[in-house]
């Protein structure tokens, strides 16, 4: 049986409504025969979330949605991904899920389109709804990613069909709210029996002065009491008060929705004061429309005075319950469609979310039948041409994804070393280990292969078999590499019994062991201490960025050291001017981990699982130990895995000593972790194609900035709590004495 996650108004979430239509959702789901559950997902901004906690009927709210299916575990912007593990399905859906007037926090919103979900899930978002027929030009920006990759969008709003369409470029269907897909026998379980007399319920989310006087002298005609909500109610209570009610009057759209389930006479004034699209109006304008009884909705500028006359117009519910029945059918058809739908997506040779983007697939074609297809953030993703491919599988038989686990068997002992020559390590990354080892392959009449800029500051391997060639692949590059022939180009060397030396990441490293299959003797490999590859477009929209601004670029060093062993950029310019940017203040340094490739967040070649002879990384945190000097030209941390890598530390012109009580859990935790997503990534993609890096450097700082508020708020409204605490006791004991 599969498994649907459902994303909506859920968790912390004390409006009746939401909560209602989040139950009728998750049954309507599981008795279309799937198991379902509800994802708590953390969708709130710190100052909604605690003013919902502040609520009287918090805990009774919160009572009720235990009962709902839910998720073992709550989830954030930063976590959310780990459910592709859990589901095949998911909704998004329903109620005001891509609206800003929820208590929404922006790191939230793509998500509330499922942009979390990988490319080979299934995709819906049913009854989604903004509130009103439009939505500002910001959220549309952040919507449209996600939107466009949702297999089915089904909308709440008719009124808002247009305009989702053009946003997602789908056909879009509107349905019914999901409270409405359930029978009224299904809301008996929920409703309570009483033996109250008559009453009107009033339900109102606001009760401006003028509608009082509506409601008393309603009240006053019929001799009816009239009813509220309690401090303390739940769901069950907004059920039964409607359900036993005479008359209803309210400006909830759920309180609507209710008063048409159970057959009542009411009225549903408007909710806000904003007479066009962007109003929340538009919601129950639609609903009543849709069953023909427009004159129940009081707009501002219906005159008061005829609300009883309306009222007294009885609603005509044969008509409405014959509405209801058919949209009904119509709804769970569209609903049951979609969630048993055949996933319109071929993935060529493993699923993008899973895929390393090294190409290794397309250098092994013998019928060079793939090609790669780039992303909108320029990581290349391998497409099968099947009218050639005769399914050798050689390219499943070469990927790393599939084939991830290395061979080597030998134990690894961890170093501290650098370059014997100042000058080296001063030219160099870190401690210009790399480099010294470099020389001694080329000294040899060796071959190194590594990571280069090409004249328009695209990464790519080149081989370099001597000094001057090796100054090129000189300082780190943190971003995708391409590398275009060099696996077939290292074969060839290899047969002909040249000493091959391959830098590169570990998933490259692998990639090449897995395209040679089998082991040489003059191979050398050496991999890095990866912390995520950058995006290739978003390192072009940096050189795009600062060309305009200074002109053109004709040097960049991403570990300069003029500022000592610090992460400190320098791009020179031809007319000889050179900008210095200390990673803090670098656009591209705040960015790079939230556009990394997405294998880098669940890499497979961590801690000791890496194919290469020589891992080799920065060595941080050396102020903190005696006796390791640090000078401010760097100091490499060494893995040595294999014999063949102890042989090339023993020749190489380093100096060399034990590591083996460095931390490298606290200073380098990603050679045995994944970097993490962070709260901010679904946000800055989801607006990334249409974005310069300074207004998503913008974006990045005012998202921190909301977040910092947010845990500044939280604090206070702690200390408070505590003051008042602590002037409740002190007084008590002032009562005491």
């Amino acid at each position: 049986m599969k498994r649907v996650g459902i994303i909506t108004l859920f968790n912390n979430t004390f409006n009746h409504g939401a909560l209602l239509q989040t139950y009728a959702l998750q049954k309507t789901v599981e008795k279309l025969g799937f198991e379902c559950e509800v994802i708590r997902f953390d969708y709130k901004t710190k100052q909604a979330e605690l003013t919902n906690k502040s609520y009287s009927n918090a805990e009774q709210m919160q009572a009720f949605s235990e009962t709902i299916p839910h998720s073992s575990k709550i989830y954030n912007s930063a976590t959310i991904y780990e459910c592709n593990e859990l589901y095949d399905i998911f909704i998004c859906g329903s109620d005001q899920i891509w609206s800003d007037k929820v208590g929404m926090s922006s790191c939230a919103l793509p998500h509330m389109a499922l942009s979390f979900a990988n490319e080979d899930k299934l995709k819906i978002g049913y009854a989604v709804s903004m509130g009103g027929a439009y939505t500002t030009d910001n959220i549309k920006n952040v919507l449209k990613e996600p939107a466009q990759k949702l297999d089915y969008i089904l909308a709440r709003e008719k009124s808002a069909v247009p305009f989702i369409s053009e946003l997602s470029g789908k056909s879009v269907e509107s349905v019914l709210d999901p409270t409405l897909l359930l029978l009224k026998k299904d809301w008996a379980t929920l409703k309570i029996e009483t033996n109250d007399a008559p009453y009107i319920f009033c339900y109102m989310l606001d009760l401006p002065s003028n509608l009082k006087k509506c409601i008393n002298e309603l009240s006053q005609k019929t001799n009816y009491e009239i009813k509220y909500l309690s401090d303390y109610s739940d769901p069950i209570e907004f059920i039964t008060l409607i359900a036993n009610a005479e008359y209803v009057v309210t400006n909830s759209f759920h309180g609507t929705i209710f008063s048409i389930i159970y057959n009542k006479q009411f009225i549903s004034f408007y909710i806000d004061n904003i007479q066009s699209d962007y109003s929340k109006n538009v919601r129950i304008k639609d609903l009543l429309k849709m069953f023909d009884i427009c004159d129940r909705y009081i707009d501002i500028d219906t005159p008061i005075e005829n609300c009883l006359s309306i009222i007294d117009n009885k609603i005509n519910y044969s008509k409405v319950n014959a509405i209801l029945e058919l949209e009904r059918e119509k709804s769970l058809a569209f609903l049951e469609k979609s969630l048993n739908a055949e996933k319109d997506y071929k993935f060529d040779i493993v699923p993008r979310s899973e895929c390393y983007n090294c190409s290794t697939c397309k250098v092994v074609c013998p019928l060079s039948c793939i090609e790669i297809v780039k992303d909108d953030l320029g990581f290349g993703f391998p497409k099968i041409n099947h009218d050639v491919c005769n399914k050798c599988m050689l390219c499943k038989k070469v990927c790393p994804a599939i084939n991830s686990k290395s061979k080597n068997q030998e134990p690894s002992f961890v170093y501290i070393t650098t370059h014997i020559d100042k000058n080296e390590r001063l030219k160099s990354a870190s401690g210009g280990t790399f480099f010294a080892i470099a020389q001694y392959i080329i000294s040899n009449g060796g071959i190194v292969f590594g990571a280069i800029y090409d004249k328009d500051f695209k990464v790519k391997h080149i081989g370099v078999n001597n000094l001057a060639g090796l100054e090129l692949l000189r300082s780190s590059k943190y971003v995708q590499s391409d590398i275009e022939n060099t696996y077939k180009e290292t074969k060839q060397y290899l047969d002909n019994n040249k000493i091959v030396l391959y830098s590169g990441t570990p998933c490259q490293i692998a990639g090449l062991k897995n395209y040679l299959q089998k082991d040489y003797d003059n191979l050398y490999t050496v991999d890095l201490i990866c912390y995520g590859e950058a995006s290739p477009n978003l390192f072009a929209k940096y050189i795009d960025f600062y060309t305009q601004k200074y002109g053109k670029i004709i040097n960049i060093n991403m570990r300069n050291k003029e500022l000592g062993y610090t992460s400190a950029y320098k791009l020179t310019f031809e007319n000889n001017r050179s900008v210095l940017l200390y990673g803090k203040d670098d656009f591209f340094s705040k960015l790079w981990y939230s556009f990394c490739k997405n294998r880098c967040y669940s890499c497979g070649f961590k801690s000791d699982n890496s194919f290469a002879d020589i891992t080799l990384g920065d060595l941080w945190g050396a102020r903190n130990y005696s006796d390791i000097i640090e000078d401010g030209r760097g100091i490499n941390l060494v893995i040595d895995r294999t014999s063949k890598g102890s042989m090339l530390l023993e020749n190489a012109q380093i100096d060399l000593k034990s590591a083996e009580n460095y931390d490298t859990d606290k200073y380098n935790y990603t050679l045995n972790t994944s970097i993490s997503h962070s709260k901010v990534d679904a946000y800055l993609r989801s607006i990334f194609k249409d974005s310069s890096i300074d207004k998503l450097f913008y974006e990045l700082q005012m998202l921190v900035s909301k977040m910092n508020s947010e845990t500044q708020y939280e604090t206070a409204m702690m200390l408070g709590k505590l003051a008042n605490e602590y002037e409740a006791l002190m007084n008590s004991k002032k009562n005491k004495i």
